[in-house]
């Protein structure tokens, strides 16, 4: 079976078309979500917060913030790139397909 790496710019082309990601870092579940037009980024296990990070139009703004958080000790750009993630819990959704 081959599988599609996913790196951050695929995942930042995702986010542009206002859908969501999630993954496993380390023991906690991120979100990535765009929800009653604004961007949040939430950590449910070992982490738990909610981040209010964009309004939902300001995509230029969310990607200079993604550009900049820390996710325990790594970006996120780190976390995509290197395959950090728990193997198979990056999910990319699609929900205006």
């Amino acid at each position: 079976m081959n599988k599609e790496l996913i790196t951050y710019d695929k995942a930042i082309e995702t986010i542009r078309k206002s859908n969501d990601i999630q993954f496993i870092y380390k023991n906690s579940l991120y979100n990535l979500t765009l929800f009653s037009r604004k961007w949040y980024l939430a950590a449910t296990g070992e982490e738990n917060f909610t981040k209010e990070l964009a309004d939902g139009k300001d995509i230029d703004k969310l990607i200079d913030k993604l550009d900049e958080i820390l996710i325990k000790d790594k970006k996120l750009k780190e976390i995509i790139n290197d395959h950090l993630y728990g193997e198979g819990t990056l999910i990319l959704f699609d929900k205006y397909k």
